[in-house]
């Protein structure tokens, strides 16, 4: 079969898989955690069974990604916002706003220093490997005739 098929069982089979779903939520009252929980199962399955041939269920993965990121950056943003309306405390505003600025920094430093250390320390070999390594083997030069 070729990979199209593959691609087209796939699809089949994840529509079966909604279905499955759309059942639970319907007629067993299955709650939304499950059936995420299950959906991601489901997934992991289809993905391992055909794997690399999930290009026409990967649009419905990637739509479902994007419409999760969707809600959950705003209601993260209005929750953090809402928290630090409702602190009443000016002391307390000042403590969460000075550990909130230590761990950026500290965050920082870390991601900053982390790859200066290691392109300056040395690998295993004793010997620092910056870019392609080259031989200069004389059976290679080109003959000018």
């Amino acid at each position: 079969m070729s990979g199209i098929a593959y691609d087209w069982i796939a699809l089949g089979v994840a529509a079966i898989l909604f279905v499955i779903l759309a059942f639970l939520k319907r007629k067993k009252n299955a709650g939304f955690t499950t059936r995420v929980l299950l959906a991601t199962a489901f997934g992991i399955i289809l993905g391992i069974a055909f794997n690399g041939h999930t290009d026409y269920v990967g649009a419905v993965g990637s739509i479902w990604s994007n419409a999760i990121t969707a809600l959950v950056v705003p209601l993260l943003l209005f929750s953090i916002i809402s928290s630090i309306t409702n602190l009443g405390e000016s002391m307390r505003l000042k403590s969460i706003g000075a550990k909130t600025v230590f761990f950026l920094l500290l965050n920082t430093d870390e991601v900053e220093s982390n790859p200066l250390l290691q392109s300056v320390l040395p690998c295993r070999s004793g010997r620092v490997h910056l870019g392609k390594q080259h031989r200069h083997d004389s059976s290679h030069r080109a003959s000018v005739t």
